[in-house]
């Protein structure tokens, strides 16, 4: 009894003030150490950055690739019906689907930049992070919640800015005090742009141990980022009266990018090698890694199943997916004949209007380079699973590649693959990046078009990246015809950012018909 007492009256909360609860890891631990830290930024690059095939929400499914996706349906690249352009279907509430409020708060747009202002908010208020490990740390976050933005304006105009961790337990005003009303498009972009800004002014040009870091974000990329919004903001989808000032403001972003991306030392690959007439050093790029020369903005994919992993590796499931025929279970891509005819004759013009014979029952001959790495048509040379080399036959035969599942338009996609490869699966581990240079060079060669003070530039920079696949420069004429100019970096982007999810945003963005209305 004596005992008992003593235990009971010695006892106090004291002990429990210097406590804490090891099983778990809050700001106070987790921010105050750079590793830490820094596995909560890697954090945003597992769950942020896109992956190679995905689902077909626009917003939290983001690819690398041109998937067959609700989007990628409405274009040539598939030409098929999804139930945006599908004439028998109803646009309803019910069979929209909705991108900006999804419940899963891994896969919610709201959900990544809640986890974003943690990063900032944690690095930020570190007592123990160098100036200089936080700047690193935060320009990887400003630049990653930038994108999400990015994304929501892309497809709804004006959001709510949410520049901070909300506290759902704080306050009782069954949480109204925890609502933000919209702002304006021109808010957002101000936004989108202060924090790319932001992150441009902490990260490197290129970062140092690329052994260990190749694919971080750079300052280059932060400012392709801001140059691409600012184009957005003045493209017709949201500059209906051609305000010439918007135009200004993506010219001079996007000068200031490639200026930035030049000192990182980002180019095109293979520049004045691209495989002479075949482009086959072109097509290798997107197999093999290039030192991250074009690569702006870039997954790093892998062939370690994703279930084996616990989702903490990219398995690239695209190149299997696009085999055609019967090869090792790969069901092909079929791109559609009017996107064939996208692609110019070898002299760079279009075929009925080119100096060089045009033969629609020959179609092949004498056609861009690029070509032949991203198209395989009836009677082209392709290696099966024994690696031998066959002729690809689109219709039939029994000992003809795709006789067992041939394509319905007459074309199979080539981009992409690797075609040294062998039964047991060992598929090439990259996937296209999800930026390249090019695409830059057009966005910097469109606005110095639309400035109508610079067609010269927009001509000497569509050429650079016709030049490296071996393609004649463009008809002189194109540099007095603004109009002209401007169809022809519409036609260029097409043909080289062909299959890599870019054709649903241009047409949206810019405006430019689809399959369904032209």
């Amino acid at each position: 009894m004596v005992t008992g007492l003593i235990c009971f009256t010695g006892c106090s909360d004291d002990f429990l003030k210097d406590k804490k609860v090891y099983g778990s890891y809050d700001a106070s631990v987790v921010y105050e150490n750079y590793e830490t830290a820094k596995s909560r930024v890697d954090f945003l690059y597992q769950s942020l950055l896109p992956s190679s095939t995905g689902g077909s929400n626009a917003l939290t499914d983001i690819t690398s690739a041109g998937i067959d996706d609700d989007f990628s349906k409405c274009t040539e690249e598939y030409g098929d019906y999804s139930i945006f352009n599908d004439p028998t279907a109803s646009l309803t509430i019910q069979t929209v689907p909705d991108y900006f409020y999804v419940i899963n708060s891994e896969r919610s747009p709201w959900g990544r930049i809640r986890e974003c202002n943690n990063v900032i908010e944690g690095v930020t208020g570190s007592a123990t992070l160098s100036q200089t490990e936080k700047e690193q740390l935060l320009g990887q976050a400003y630049f990653f919640r930038a994108w999400r933005y990015y994304l929501l304006v892309k497809m709804y105009g004006g959001v709510p800015i949410v520049d901070h961790v909300q506290n759902p337990v704080i306050g009782d005003g069954n949480g109204e005090n925890l609502v933000i009303p919209r702002s304006s498009t021109k808010a957002c972009i101000d936004f989108i742009c202060d924090d790319l800004e932001l992150a441009a002014s902490y990260l490197p040009a290129r970062w140092q141990n690329e052994g260990q870091d190749y694919g971080r974000i750079t300052a280059g990329a932060a400012l392709a980022l801001k140059g691409r919004t600012l184009l957005l903001y003045a493209s017709p989808l949201f500059n209906r009266a051609d305000d010439a000032s918007r135009w200004k403001d993506a010219y001079d972003a996007n000068f200031a990018a490639i200026t930035k991306l030049n000192e990182g030392n980002f180019g095109l690959a293979y520049e004045g090698n691209g495989g002479e007439d075949n482009a086959k050093n072109w097509a290798r790029m997107f197999a093999t890694y290039t030192g991250g020369s074009e690569a702006v903005f870039v997954t790093l994919y892998n062939n370690v199943s994703p279930i084996a992993s616990q989702n903490i590796n990219r398995y690239n499931l695209w190149e299997q997916g696009i085999r055609p025929g019967n090869i090792n279970g790969g069901g092909g891509k079929t791109p559609t004949a009017e996107i064939i005819d996208i692609f110019p004759m070898i002299d760079g013009k279009k075929p009925m209007e080119s100096g060089v014979h045009y033969d629609p029952k020959k179609f092949f001959l004498n056609r861009d380079p690029r070509f032949y790495r991203d198209i395989i048509y009836h009677g082209a040379p392709y290696r099966n699973n024994n690696n031998e080399s066959k002729i690809i036959n689109t219709a039939s035969g029994s000992d003809k590649i795709g006789a067992t599942n041939a394509t319905t338009t007459g074309y199979y996609l080539r981009k992409f693959q690797q075609e040294s490869w062998n039964k047991s699966g060992n598929f090439s581990i990259n996937a296209p990046a999800i930026w390249r240079l090019p695409e830059f060079i057009y966005i910097y060669a469109e606005a110095c078009n639309e400035l109508g003070e610079d067609i010269d530039e927009a001509y000497k920079q569509v050429n650079i990246v016709r030049e490296r696949s071996f393609m004649k420069p463009m008809p002189p004429e194109v540099k007095t015809n603004q109009q002209l100019m401007r169809e022809y970096i519409q036609r260029e982007r097409r043909v080289e950012l062909f299959y890599e999810g870019k054709r649903p945003w241009t047409c949206r963005l810019y405006l430019e018909p689809t399959s369904k209305e032209e």
